[in-house]
């Protein structure tokens, strides 16, 4: 037995030492990428010695001779903290990923290619202003000047992704940048994905119940302030950058009738069409894809109702308890380790600039510069249409037109893969947009055969100066100078929070097409790219778009609510973000006469659902009331204890607290009981709570009730029915993962934040580091937003959120605050790697100060760029 345990103890022993090798090499090999914050370095590019100061968060404070020394340091700065963000992002746009992970990742690359987001990058560099291009060029030699340094200086290649994969980059251009932020402007876009699921639905349902389904965005959720019962004067009330009232501009134009209403299904695609406006039709005829149903692999583009979100407001010097604006911004995006944003101050000639950076771009995308403040929230402008195009019978090279065939233009591509294997992929672009691949956003399961689908989206044009739009708001110095510089804004559609010394307002900055009142698909459904009445007929001036500048009730607001009341074709959208956070926002704003820079950052934490306190009632009241259980019934009494349980919540979706996952799981299974016995597998398509359907439903309006009647049963089933089958459902699902005991289940447990990595977390030990998880309060329609994104497995994970929080408060700006979803630094070893990520979890901030001083203070090192000699 001795020499039994003795030989063990050797095993163990050797296993240790291996274990423990492994571990040095790991730390060799990665760690040597770790960046020093306290070095200097000789490098070309810059006229005068460039300082980087690291702040005690790792924030860079840069500073230069120039402007152009400035973004130069920039581009070090981002290069040595997120290089590989900065390369696979840049692979994204070119459609290149395959070249690193293989066929997976094909999907993504023909339809990047198909988009030709770095073709039309290169060609806008013309269009941008001189001052921006020179930005452009200087940031890129940064980044250049950080390559050249790992290379020469070993820096261990620069992040320690590049020892798995690629182990060479090629040099940074301007036009990657402008690839990047076009890559921003399509993952923050689901209008076309939108239009596609509705055509979808459409084959299955007739018009009012599509309504049901897919109802237009609920007029009680827009909210002007005489109609949330506030004063008329309002001195507490909020312009919902609503501008609801009378539309400036032309009056909207007559709506036809002739066509289908906004909820009717697909116009037909008749082999016959002519210019002239089509009627409403089915689908007869027409041989489509089977079976039906969601679209599957990886996807470019965001998913319907998965688009880009935010909350945003601002309080002007009568709102403000210190006398001076406040604005409050909290972009909703997806959420990743390292975070998409980056934090950086950048001290130019013209003065200072701070605030979140993403790594590629030479730009301050929200923040604040000594005099003036913007922030940003998505504006779902329906900048996005898809074409349904006729193949020329006689020669399949060729598509119909208005005016007869025209042949698509065509180009073929190569897509590397590892192992020098390639693919080619043949590519094809109409007179409205490139072709799209029949595996993205579904549209095979919508295109007949015979025809293709075209992408037409605004930021395809060509001459893009979006870029050029957000260099001159952050250089801004007033609300007038921002909403004049964003004038020139394309694409994505944005709600611009705007707040100087004086006052605050908010515009909506983007191209809005202007469509036909003849064209039956209203941009809500494919249409036949045929028909001439589908055209666009230019844009809307921008002039005409929603604006508010000095608001009479000193404050604006938006939560992705709609913001103009114009009818079609003059209006911006018919599919907004959820009513829910506008009425919460608007109900705490008007709580109180006066705001603070705290208040403020307490109600981007505040974790109450309204859509909570709306549904419950409805789904829950006829259960209530039911009476006592037997008690050998186990399912009657769980059920009656989680409904108790419901009946003393408030809708706060706090981590610690069993109610807010009863609900949601409730929520989660209570759709697919109403939709799935109609839909069949389209059901899918909407994966996760749809809370206005289900209020429509329990309340019956304009006949929805009917959903709750499974048609393939001879009984009439009831609302209350169907509501006690989806709670037991969930009930019984929560019990078989959590335990039987409903009062120990928490919210938090299944309600996790996932910052992963999408690259190392993958790998198993690694994946143990690189990957940042925590439990986390709020949900999908609360203000401090944490959205799932469905599935079977981890339905309820946070994969969505506001990776960046700020507070401007002009009574004292360096005061303001600030923090990001993670940390600085993309280097997993690194302690900046997830530092900002528990003052984040916990709601708070840190200082976002213009004062060198403050910078010093606790300051982890200079880094000093010098010229040669």
């Amino acid at each position: 037995m001795a020499q039994i345990f003795k030989w063990l103890s050797r095993l163990f022993g050797a296993m240790a030492v291996l274990a423990a090798l492994a571990a040095a090499l790991v730390w060799v090999l990665l760690g040597g990428s770790l960046p020093d914050y306290d070095r200097d370095f000789t490098v070309e590019g810059v006229e005068a010695p460039v300082t980087l100061l690291r702040d005690i968060h790792a924030v860079p404070h840069i500073r230069g001779a120039s402007e152009a020394d400035v973004f130069f340091g920039l581009g070090f700065a981002h290069a040595q903290d997120r290089l590989w963000q900065m390369e696979t992002s840049r692979r994204a746009a070119e459609g290149r990923l395959s070249e690193l992970f293989g066929d997976v990742t094909l999907p993504v690359d023909r339809f990047m290619r198909a988009l030709d987001l770095h073709g039309l990058a290169r060609r806008a560099l013309p269009a941008q202003t001189p001052e921006a291009r020179a930005a452009l060029e200087a940031y890129a030699t940064g980044v250049n000047a950080f390559i050249r340094a790992v290379s020469q200086e070993a820096l261990g290649r620069g992040a320690p992704e590049f020892y798995f994969f690629a182990d060479r980059i090629a040099p940074w251009t301007p036009a990657d940048s402008l690839a990047i932020a076009k890559l921003m402007a399509l993952r923050l876009s689901d209008q076309a994905a939108v239009e596609v699921r509705r055509a979808a639905i459409s084959l299955r349902l007739p018009p009012e119940r599509l309504r049901d389904l897919l109802p237009d965005y609920p007029e009680a959720a827009v909210i002007e302030p005489r109609q949330a019962g506030l004063p008329d004067a309002a001195p507490r009330g909020v312009d919902f950058a609503g501008l609801l009232g009378a539309p400036t501009g032309d009056a909207p134009a007559a709506v036809p009738t002739s066509g289908p209403t906004p909820g009717a299904a697909l116009p037909a695609l008749s082999p016959g069409a002519s210019g002239a406006a089509p009627q409403a039709a089915g689908l007869a005829g027409l041989r489509f894809p089977a079976p039906l149903g969601p679209p599957t692999g990886p996807q470019a583009m965001p998913p319907a109702g998965k688009g880009g979100a935010s909350n945003g407001w601002a309080l002007g010097p009568s709102r403000a308890a210190a006398g001076a604006p406040i604005l409050a911004n909290d972009p909703h995006l997806w959420l990743s380790a390292p975070s998409l944003w980056y934090l950086a101050r950048l001290e130019l000639p013209s003065g200072g600039i701070i605030g979140a950076t993403v790594p590629g771009m030479p730009l301050v995308l929200v923040g604040r510069n000594s005099d003036f403040a913007w922030g940003l929230t998505s504006a779902y402008v329906d900048d996005a249409d898809i074409y349904i195009e006729k193949l020329d019978p006689e020669d399949p090279s060729r598509y119909l037109t208005p005016d007869g065939p025209a042949p698509f233009a065509e180009r073929r591509e190569i897509i590397g893969l590892p192992d020098g294997a390639e693919a080619e992929v043949l590519l094809r672009w109409t007179r409205h947009g490139p072709v799209i691949p029949p595996d993205q956003l579904g549209v095979g399961d919508v295109t007949p055969e015979g025809h293709v689908a075209a992408l037409a989206w605004t930021a395809l044009g060509e001459g893009d100066t979006s870029f050029s739009a957000g260099f001159a708001l952050m250089k801004s110095r007033s609300i007038d100078e921002g909403a004049a510089a964003m004038a020139d804004h394309v694409a994505p559609a944005m709600n611009v929070m705007l707040a100087d010394r004086d006052d605050v307002g908010m515009i909506v900055a983007g191209r809005a097409p202007l469509r036909n009142p003849a064209s039956p698909g209203r941009g809500r459904l494919p249409a036949p790219g045929w028909i001439a009445a589908n055209d666009w007929q230019g844009f809307r001036d921008p002039e005409t778009l929603p604006r508010i500048l000095r608001p009479e009730s000193g404050a604006v607001a938006n939560a992705n609510n709609r913001t103009e009341a114009r009818d079609y074709p003059r209006h911006l959208s018919f599919h907004w973000g959820d009513p829910y956070r506008i009425r919460r926002l608007e109900k705490q704003l008007a709580a109180r006469d006066y705001h603070s820079r705290d208040s403020a950052a307490a109600l981007q934490n505040d974790d109450v659902s309204e859509m909570a306190r709306a549904v419950l009632p409805l789904i829950a009241s006829d259960l209530w009331w039911t009476g006592p259980v037997a008690p050998e019934d186990p399912i009657a009494a769980r059920r009656q204890q989680a409904l108790e349980m419901l009946g003393d919540w408030n809708g706060e979706m706090s981590e610690h607290a069993p109610e807010p996952l009863i609900f949601a799981e409730w929520m989660r299974r209570l759709t697919p009981r109403l939709i799935e016995d109609e839909l069949g597998p389209d059901a899918r398509r909407f994966d996760g709570p749809q809370p206005v359907f289900v209020e429509r439903v329990f309340r019956n309006l304009d006949g929805a009730g009917v959903w709750c009647d499974i048609d393939k049963t001879s009984a009439q089933e009831t609302c209350a029915q169907i509501a006690q089958l989806a709670l037991d459902d969930a009930l019984g699902a929560l019990s078989e993962r959590y335990g039987s005991a409903p009062r120990g289940w928490r919210w938090g447990e299944a309600h996790e934040a996932r910052h992963d990595h999408e690259v190392l977390g993958r790998f198993g030990l690694l994946g143990l580091i690189a990957n940042i998880r925590h439990e986390t309060s709020g949900g999908d329609f609360t203000l401090r937003r944490s959205q799932s994104q469905g599935g079977r497995n981890e339905p309820h994970a946070a994969r969505f959120g506001a990776g960046l929080r700020m507070v401007v408060d002009f009574a004292d700006p360096d005061s303001s605050r600030v923090v990001i979803s993670t940390g600085q630094s993309g280097h997993p070893f690194s302690r900046h790697y997830d530092d900002l990520n528990e003052v984040w979890r916990r709601g708070d901030t840190i200082r976002m100060s213009l004062d060198f001083q403050d910078a010093e203070a606790g300051a982890l090192g200079l880094t000093r760029l010098s010229p040669p000699g």
